[in-house]
């Protein structure tokens, strides 16, 4: 209790520090006389450039055309100036005046706009309102630009659904080194996210889950374009595959969006937009590390532009090296027994020492090679000793980008992208379940190791001699595309093709060779000896260190995966104004799109089945895909009596698929302002989800998944119908079967939402946002091994699925895909946004970003009862939804004055609920709230050195316990187990 007044004391002395601090310098500014200064550094470059880097560099919104005017070069500009000098300055030579729309929104415009009633004036085709709550926006063309969510070039910033905007000064305030790591703490982000921080069952990749849905239902875009799967699964784009310092923006749409970006758009689409223009040369070096002194991080990265008389050249590369951090180094994740936290003992039943199934019950070894004793609760083997929390990773990219203007409108461009990425996770020791894996292991009467005397079928061992199994992925993405893009008065047009591929390398060292240790367990005559008969017997009874080298040279392997994902395709767009409308502009949008994906799996020893790791067959698939869209808006009325605005956005794409058909999804949306400062949106679309090429084509693999038998507890055992006798109890793991199914449907949905947007008349600077959204789902593929052990133990279907021994204990559990599931999700996203007046004392910017769950209901079967699972926790690896809060947010506070720039933000999750392992009761996981603090400092003398030094989780806040989590007894895909993070970044640029 006392902790938690500390902590509410904090948080409160925080929140006053950040609202007192700008109303007590906005009142000094009352008395100021002079006009505020600001530094500027513009370098040697066009007028657009220049102008971007004020935007930039005074926080301010600068609004330009497309006009040739633009790109005329302009002096380098370095000092402190008044805005209104530094713009005087810039645009000294040209035909063009500046217009203060508001306290922060600059429009550029020709002079003779001012008395020419012909000319289109650029202020007139902004909304001020709308646009002066957003800080920072550094360019909006009057021809437009596509913001997420939409094909049609837009003016105006405010779409028909929510879209999270993300710039590299953002990304650069949040200290985060990857865009996984980055995209973890946003509200709408929840559920099983991957990334470093998932050891056990990762693979070094990282992928985003919007609103809780599969990895597979959000859609994520490189420059609006679709780019391959990651090599090994294929299910959705590697994001550790795209570096940092390459990124321009990030556009989070928060809705679905299968009528203008066709699959899996189901949640919502991340729009990765990399940089395109730069002059000069930028250098970057990052250093970071946990207090408690690991999880080193290093970051080195360079960008290189120049701008030319009728292009631009821009390059930039990227070095990260991260190290591990262990298990064993935190508290709350130093054993998988959790007890002491109110959890279950997870400790695995494999031991060192060998557990013996007698007839007359459990042993152990004790004091002697040949002395047993009756095996206790506390026999149990902790594998938290050796696995690793965040997977020690390298990744190394390169981004390059050329564009020349073939004439005054068209101009082509060309990208390029390689990068390597490489991680090295430890998992605990082999363990051999003798009974329970793919191919019988009985210890024969006569080996020479058994004791005693008779045929033990289930004996379990840890195998400590062959060390810790080490997985090493290795991936190698290559991304290219070439196009041209022709801008008009009227219409535009864009056409180019794109190519990528994801090749990676999974090597898994230290397993066993099933069938040697089959035959090394067997008949004493069968295995004499390697130089006799080429087989060396097996001890799995002695102590730890008792199996000899001999022994492991015999049994061990490794197992090695290669796989691929690749796309091609190419593109046609065009946006057009057909007419102008009483209204407003009619707006036209359309396009066809091309591509062809394919991937391939496949095992290097496909004829080895090994002990301690996944075993499955070759896997490969393709498909190709035509599609059109269109999209109109549709202005109805414009200022009349209870109307300033009302227009109407419809959409529609048609798709054929090679391999399941075609479908047609439209979407209808409205946005209506009854007064200017009021935005009211609502829409309706329909979305769907195409198979992934691994759903459909997997061959059954093998592994074991951490799963809870009902049959395990004796108050089941008699009066569920499955379970006749009781299991084992001690066993978490089984031998799970999953497979693909060239049969599936495609997973539909509708979406729906409404919201408002509400832009302050009195406080310039305010805006405020409220939506609602509702997600329906049906077909859903699913492949849950859970739900069909549950259900087989409560009404004894999936009988063919769930095979037992005479004990009642499970041998195999077999989960294939299926279009067996609905899903139903809902809830509400808040945002609201001060960016306050300029002082004397600099300026200040406050942000609120929230989400808000209140369903999530899944119905796994048709005839199963509808679950909501909103607010609770269910751990990915026992096939659950992972974390679904019901409130998650983000509050930050920057601040800017001359050199100086500070920024202090908190991220907060709520309570969840959970089923406690094996004991038919739940309980509460604490809600979770950190906090970040950054500063940094420009160096005049120094010719733009920037430094900067921040801090993660200041106050060192512990992650909550979660007793069902397999990975650290937390929910790494939501919570952090790294604890209090700094870290120091110098920029150069020259």
């Amino acid at each position: 209790m006392i902790q938690r007044l500390a902590l509410l004391r904090r948080v409160g002395l925080c929140l006053i520090l950040m609202l007192a601090a700008p109303l007590v310098s906005r009142a000094a500014a009352v008395h100021a006389q002079e006009q505020p200064k600001v530094y500027v550094d513009t370098g040697a470059g066009t007028l657009a450039d220049a102008l971007i880097m004020v935007a930039h560099q005074a926080d301010l919104s600068i609004i330009f055309g497309t006009q040739k005017a633009f790109d005329a070069p302009v002096a380098a500009l370095r000092g402190y100036y008044p805005i209104a000098e530094v713009l005087r300055q810039l645009l000294a030579e040209s035909e063009l005046e500046p217009v203060f729309v508001s306290s922060n929104v600059i429009a550029i415009r020709p002079i003779e706009c001012a008395s020419d009633p012909n000319c289109e004036d650029i202020v007139d085709a902004i909304d001020r309102r709308a646009l002066d709550g957003y800080p920072r926006l550094e360019e909006m063309t009057i021809i437009g630009r596509t913001i997420t969510g939409s094909r049609i070039r837009r003016s105006d910033y405010d779409g028909n659904a929510p879209v999270d905007i993300i710039t590299a000064a953002d990304l650069e305030l949040a200290g985060a080194q990857s865009i996984g790591d980055f995209l973890k703490f946003l509200p709408s982000v929840v559920g099983n996210s991957t990334s470093t921080a998932i050891s056990n069952g990762g693979d070094g990749t990282a992928s985003v889950t919007l609103r809780g849905l599969p990895a597979s239902n959000t859609l994520v875009l490189i420059n609006g374009r679709r780019v391959a799967n990651n090599g090994l699964a294929g299910e959705s784009v590697d994001l550790n595959s795209i570096a940092l310092s390459a990124i321009a923006k990030i556009e989070v749409l928060k809705s679905g969006a299968s009528a203008v970006y066709g699959s899996d758009a189901i949640a919502g689409v991340i729009n990765v937009i990399l940089k395109k223009e730069f002059d000069g040369l930028q250098v970057d070096s990052y250093y970071g590390s946990a207090a408690e002194g690991d999880l080193d991080t290093r970051t080195s990265s360079f960008t290189f532009g120049r701008t030319f008389a009728r292009g631009d050249l821009m390059i930039s590369g990227t070095r990260f090296d991260q190290d591990p951090l262990f298990s064993r180094d935190r508290r709350v994740s130093a054993s998988a027994d959790a007890r002491r936290f109110g959890g279950a003992d997870r400790r695995s039943s494999a031991t060192p020492g060998a557990r013996i199934d007698l007839p007359t019950g459990v042993v152990v070894p004790d004091t002697g090679p040949e002395d047993f004793r009756a095996a206790n609760d506390e026999d149990l083997f902790n594998f938290r000793e050796f696995t690793t929390a965040t997977v020690p990773s390298e990744r190394s990219s390169l981004h390059t980008h050329l564009q020349f203007d073939v004439t005054d409108q068209t101009s082509t461009y060309l990208d390029y992208d390689y990068i390597t990425t490489q991680a090295e996770s430890r998992l605990a020791p082999v363990p051999v379940f003798t009974a329970f894996e793919d191919i019988p292991l009985p210890v024969a009467a006569s080996n020479i190791y058994n004791p005693f005397g008779i045929e033990l079928v289930d004996v379990r061992k840890r195998v400590l001699e062959l060390g810790a199994r080490e997985q090493e992925n290795e991936s190698r993405v290559r991304r290219w595309a070439w196009g041209l893009e022709s801008q008009h008065a009227n219409y535009s047009w864009d056409a180019g093709f794109h190519w990528s591929k994801t090749d990676a390398v999974e090597t898994l060292d230290n397993l066993i060779d099933a069938a040697r240790l089959q035959r090394a367990l067997g008949d004493a005559d069968q295995c004499r000896g390697i130089a006799i008969d080429g087989c060396e017997p097996f001890d799995l009874f002695g102590p730890p260190g008792a199996v000899t080298a001999a022994q492991l040279d015999y049994v061990a392997t490794a197992a090695k995966v290669r796989g691929y994902s690749k796309l091609y395709g190419v593109t046609l767009n065009t946006s057009a104004t057909l007419t102008t409308l009483p209204a407003g502009p009619l707006e036209i949008a359309a396009g066809y799109e091309y591509r062809k994906e394919s991937t391939a799996k496949k095992p290097l020893m496909p004829d080895i089945t090994s002990i301690g790791g996944a075993n499955f067959d070759a896997t490969s698939g393709g498909r190709r895909v035509h599609e059109m869209y269109f999209e109109t808006l549709l202005p109805l009325l414009r200022k009349r009596p209870g109307v300033h605005s009302l227009e109407l956005d419809l959409a529609a794409r048609y798709s054929h698929y090679s391999d399941f058909g075609d479908t047609a999804n439209p979407r209808v949306a409205f946005k209506y302002r009854p007064i200017a400062p009021l935005l009211l949106r609502a829409s309706y679309a329909e979305g769907f989800r195409a198979p992934s090429l691994l759903e459909l084509n997997k061959n059954n693999s093998q592994s074991q998944d951490l799963l809870e038998d009902p049959c395990a507890d004796s108050a089941n055992v008699g009066v569920l119908p499955g379970c006749l006798t009781q299991s084992d109890a001690t066993r978490v793991q089984f031998l799970t079967v999953n497979g693909g199914n060239e049969n599936l449907l495609p997973e539909d949905s509708r979406n729906v939402s409404y919201g408002l947007v509400w832009s302050s008349s009195r406080w310039q600077g305010f805006t405020a946002s409220l939506d609602y959204y509702r997600i329906a789902q049906r077909n859903v593929v699913d492949a849950n091994a859970q739900f069909i052990l549950d259900q087989n133990a409560a009404t004894g279907i999936f009988s063919d699925r769930v095979v037992r021994n005479a004990n009642g204990d499970i041998e195999r559990v077999t989960a294939t895909n299926i279009n067996i599931g609905e899903r139903q999700v809902g809830g509400w996203d808040i945002a609201m946004n001060y960016n306050f007046p300029r002082t004397r004392y600099g300026r200040y910017f406050l942000s609120f970003n929230a989400a808000h769950i209140h369903k999530y209901q899944e119905q796994l079967n048709p005839g199963a009862r509808r679950i909501n699972l909103a607010g609770e926790f269910a751990d990915e690896a026992s096939e659950g939804r992972g974390a679904l809060p019901k409130w998650k947010y983000n509050l930050g506070m920057y601040w800017k004055h001359k050199q100086w720039q500070a920024n202090y933000s908190m991220h907060y999750v709520s309570s969840l609920k959970e089923d406690i392992p094996g004991s038919g009761n739940t309980r509460s996981i604490d809600s979770w709230l950190t906090h970040d603090v950054q500063f940094n400092y420009l160096f005049l003398v120094a010719n733009g050195l920037r430094f900067t030094v921040g801090v993660d989780n200041l106050f060192d806040q512990d992650p909550p316990f979660a007793a069902s989590a397999f990975n650290d007894n937390i929910d790494s895909r939501t919570h952090e187990l790294t604890g209090r993070f700094w870290y120091a970044k110098l920029a150069q640029r020259f």
